[in-house]
């Protein structure tokens, strides 16, 4: 009797029982809560899933609202004399070469603003008496449509009045509805139509519960639907105005889909906390011999060798697989963890390698594009000397940036890209553009990282070219104890005040892809040279001037 007695003293006093005892008894407690609060959380998880669509379809709604006055806009901005002349020279010019000319900008413009609105709308400018329509490819891209949607929108100018408004018209085309907006301005019109599948498609693809979407009048009759053949009058059916029209939305929603849930909430939720005490109860007196001892044991080991006890080590554990596993895991961790240091160290040396290469890559679309824009144009007026010489430029630049795979090149490689650069940039510009290059080294065997000094004409160029009426730049090269110094200035505007600062104070001055080449070379020269280079860069009463030290680097290139 007394040794019962003990054992069950021990047994209550024991932090399993505890721990098993108070987890069953707030068990208990929640079940009962969860009957009682039952009815409530059924009604409130009905209402908040219903305002859940309802504000899904408010978002879409404004977001179609929003884009339709984006649309309004850009329409209205092709119309006005600060975007360009094209529509006033297709309603009113005589110059048929200015008139074909305009035609092609103007649709460049209408592609553009298409593109921006992910091609689902078809923006189209429209001069009756000239028989002139110049349209975007349309959100199908079929030819036979579009020619369709063409003529249905000849149709509908001539019937109706247009007045300029906000408000988009609900017309049909073929088999197909879509939404209409034009503004009448001298003798011509601009407008844009976006299918209404296309909305649909979104708004159904949108929602996983809805079983079908709509596009419904005034009097909540359905125009056009996706989905299932459902009666809109008599089913569950999420309604929201869409702002500048006369139609509305209608989605309706799957009643299984949208309580799927509800009437399994709370029934799961007791079944799982019965379900869960017993098995706690099971593995806690299971698992005390079998694994919490022998992970007491592992976690006194890590302690110690944390503490720099490297000796320490376990004896293999052969009543458990996995906790023999763990503990072998544990004496193989501590037998390599000097070689893992040294595969770390050896791994970020490998890092920063790729890390140089990578940074090295300077993309400039816009460049490339503004060549190919001056090659057009010198054909134009056929000066095929001045695109030869173009070309000539152009292809040693280009295999100087394309080629190159080393980390440093040969001063002469550098100066001779710079060169053509700017060679290039005065067929852009004509008599606006300087260089004078002074050097006192020897630079076909002096090496630099690649786009060092180019990056900075680049920066000069681009962004004083039209500031000044001849931009002067000016390149001085000496040595200075083993130093190779390099001063970079120009006569333009100078670097803005608070980017000046950022840069010299080492923060990240890009804005939306501004600045990058000047924080590629920072960081390039801060990796090839271990912090021995250095960038300083001022101010000066006109223009601005950089200084670049690095050290001295003498060795021979394959000479791409």
């Amino acid at each position: 009797m007394k040794l019962s007695g003990m054992l069950s003293i021990e047994f209550k006093k024991s932090i399993y029982t505890k721990v098993l005892l108070s987890i069953l008894a707030a068990l208990l407690i929640i079940i009962f809560l969860m009957e009682i609060s039952n009815f409530y959380v059924l009604n409130q998880y009905r209402q908040r899933a219903e305002e859940m669509y309802q504000n899904s379809l408010e978002l879409y709604t404004g977001f179609w609202a929003d884009k339709l006055k984006t649309i309004n806009t850009s329409m209205i901005s092709i119309m006005s004399y600060e975007r360009g002349m094209e529509y006033s020279n297709l309603c009113e010019s005589e110059d048929a070469l200015l008139v074909e000319m305009s035609k092609i900008q103007m649709q460049e413009k209408l592609i553009d603003i298409a593109q921006q609105h992910g091609n689902q709308v078809c923006i189209f400018t429209y001069i009756p008496e000239r028989n002139i329509f110049v349209r975007s490819a349309g959100p199908s891209g079929d030819y036979a449509q579009n020619l369709k949607n063409e003529e249905s929108v000849k149709k509908y100018i001539e019937k109706q009045k247009i007045e300029n408004g906000n408000e988009w018209k609900l017309i049909k085309s073929g088999s197909k509805y879509y939404f209409l907006h034009i503004y009448h301005m001298f003798n011509g019109y601009v407008g844009a139509y976006i299918e209404c599948d296309i909305i649909l498609e979104d708004l159904l693809n949108g929602n996983k519960a809805a079983e079908a979407v709509a596009i419904m009048n005034k009097n909540d009759e359905v125009i056009v639907h996706k989905g299932k053949d459902i009666d809109y009058r008599s089913a569950m059916v999420f309604r929201k105005n869409l702002d500048q029209t006369e139609i509305s939305f209608g989605v309706i929603v799957s009643q299984t889909e949208l309580y799927s849930e509800r009437d399994y909430l709370v029934l799961l939720s007791a079944c799982a906390i019965i379900i869960g005490c017993i098995i706690i109860t099971v593995v806690i007196q299971f698992q005390r011999k079998v694994v919490f001892n022998p992970l007491n044991c592992l976690k006194d080991a890590m302690e110690a060798f944390s503490r720099g006890q490297t000796e320490v080590r376990l004896i293999e554990y052969p009543r458990n697989n996995e906790i023999k596993v763990l503990y072998e895991t544990f004496n193989h961790m501590a037998e390599q963890i000097m070689k893992l240091k040294i595969n770390i160290y050896e791994n970020m040396i490998e890092r920063q390698k790729i890390q140089s290469s990578f940074l090295r890559v300077q993309i400039q679309p816009h460049f490339y594009t503004n060549i190919l824009n001056l090659i057009y144009g010198l054909s134009e007026i056929k000066d095929f000397q001045s695109i030869q010489t173009l070309t000539v430029h152009l292809s040693q630049y280009f295999r100087y940036l394309l080629s190159n795979k080393d980390d440093f090149v040969s001063l002469e490689q550098e100066l001779l890209c710079i060169r053509n650069y700017v060679s290039i940039q005065k067929m852009r510009y004509p008599d606006c553009i300087s260089l004078r290059i002074d050097n006192s080294v020897d630079e076909k065997q002096q090496l630099i990282p690649p786009l060092l000094l180019q990056t900075f004409i680049e920066n000069s160029i681009k962004h004083n070219i039209t500031m000044v009426p001849l931009l002067e730049v000016v390149i001085s090269i000496h040595y200075s104890n083993h130093e190779l110094c390099i001063l970079i200035e120009d006569n333009g505007l100078g670097f803005q005040k608070d980017i000046l600062e950022k840069i010299m104070a080492g923060e990240d001055i890009m804005d939306g892809g501004r600045h990058i080449g000047i924080m590629n070379v920072k960081e390039r020269i801060g990796l090839l040279y271990e912090g021995k280079a250095e960038i300083h860069i001022v101010n000066k009463t006109i223009g601005a001037a950089i200084y670049i030290n690095v050290p001295e680097r003498i060795g021979i290139t394959d000479g791409k």
